[in-house]
């Protein structure tokens, strides 16, 4: 799935569903926007989908919150190891435009 920021300084990013849904509420019927490109570098760190984070990837608890400890928890193999909601980090892409 393409996700999308909002513009440079955005922090999260969304899918295109997100962005139309605001077209129709503004009544516009395109709109520039940045692509979220996958940030594979970054080893320190991760994005958790479950609870829309970046963390920190350490045995910290506080500052990695993922893991068995986690309510959200759930591994992709059903039993144990790397959790489902657990993946990279994205980065400002090019800017694009998109249409409803």
């Amino acid at each position: 799935m393409k996700l999308y920021f909002r513009n440079i300084d955005s922090e999260f990013c969304h899918d295109l569903k997100y962005f139309q849904s605001d077209m129709n509420d503004a009544g516009a019927t395109e709109m520039e926007v940045y692509t979220a490109e996958p940030d594979k570098d970054t080893g320190d760190h991760f994005w958790c989908s479950a609870v829309s984070e970046v963390c920190v990837v350490g045995d910290n608890i506080w500052d990695n919150p993922c893991g068995k400890h986690c309510e959200d928890y759930d591994p992709c193999n059903g039993k144990s190891g790397k959790c489902k909601f657990k993946t990279h980090c994205f980065e400002h892409g090019e800017k694009v435009l998109i249409h409803i």
